[in-house]
């Protein structure tokens, strides 16, 4: 290996220790806690495993959480003519007319002892999803900052998972805005209000103009409050970007906090892009 090569795989390797991945036994630390996390979660009917980069250790910025459950009385097997145990669930894989790399299940043996949807309604309950008093919880508490958020102008509505009461790991936030003084109608034959907007459905231009209420406008107005920030909020979180950018950057390695966060926009749900680094040797 060349001297310019191997100094800049060490410099590499070294950036992504301190900054990105974390040091070998930062490493091991992690993975022994995921086993031993996984072995409490696990018991007679299934067995669970962290996979995925976190399952791996590696505690990278915008990755997700990747957890498979293993049902123990479940086999999934290529060759149907096995023995049989009464206390299993059996499978068979059929791969014709399937995409490289995933397979299709048949069942061919379902164990009367098991019964695989309560066992996998049970345990969304008390890993993922949360139970129905939760759900109903949370559905009650986005209805209310729902009311609190809107107005005579618009009504916000949480939708999506969280909406419907699931907080799982990695969903993301969807809010829609109903403007109150748009209206959208098939029927162009209705009596007008003045202080609306009215949009058809058809392709037909009759969209009639709006002297007191401007879309662009109370769009605008609520993404400042409620999303994005001012633009006073937004130049300071750039500068704030860029100076931090200066200090962990040296010599060897240029930072830049890139994606919407680098723009200044922290919106709820948006991710933090990894930083890149840029190597320079002068010769």
């Amino acid at each position: 290996m060349e001297p310019a090569t191997h100094d800049l795989s060490v410099a590499l390797y070294r950036y992504m220790c301190q900054n990105i991945v974390g040091t070998e036994e930062q490493v091991r630390t992690l993975r022994m806690m995921n086993t031993v996390r996984d072995n409490l979660q696990s018991n007679e009917g299934w067995t669970m495993i962290t996979s995925g980069s976190l399952g791996e250790g590696l505690q990278i910025r915008g990755s997700d959480l990747d957890i498979m459950m293993v049902f123990t009385f479940v086999e999934v097997c290529e060759n149907p003519n096995i023995h049989f145990y009464p206390c299993t669930t059996y499978f068979t894989m059929e791969q014709e007319d399937t995409s490289p790399g995933f397979t299709k299940l048949r069942l061919v043996y379902k164990s009367a002892t098991h019964d695989t949807s309560v066992d996998l309604y049970r345990f969304m309950c008390q890993h993922i999803v949360g139970t129905e008093e939760q759900v109903k919880t949370v559905r009650m508490m986005n209805s209310v900052r729902d009311n609190l958020r809107s107005n005579n102008d618009w009504t916000v509505i949480t939708s999506g998972s969280f909406g419907d009461g699931l907080q799982m790991r990695g969903s993301d936030l969807d809010i829609m805005m109903a403007i109150k003084c748009i209206e959208v109608c098939e029927d162009t034959n209705i009596p007008f209000n003045p202080d609306a907007i009215y949009l058809a459905i058809e392709t037909e231009d009759t969209q009639p103009e709006s002297a007191k209420q401007n879309p662009s406008m109370v769009m605008y107005d609520y993404l400042c409050q409620n999303i994005v920030g001012t633009e006073v909020h937004v130049k300071t979180i750039r500068m704030t970007n860029a100076v931090r950018d200066n200090l962990q950057s040296d010599n060897i390695t240029t930072v830049i906090n890139s994606g919407s966060f680098g723009d200044g926009l922290e919106m709820q749900g948006s991710d933090v892009d990894p930083w890149r680094c840029q190597f320079i040797f002068d010769s």
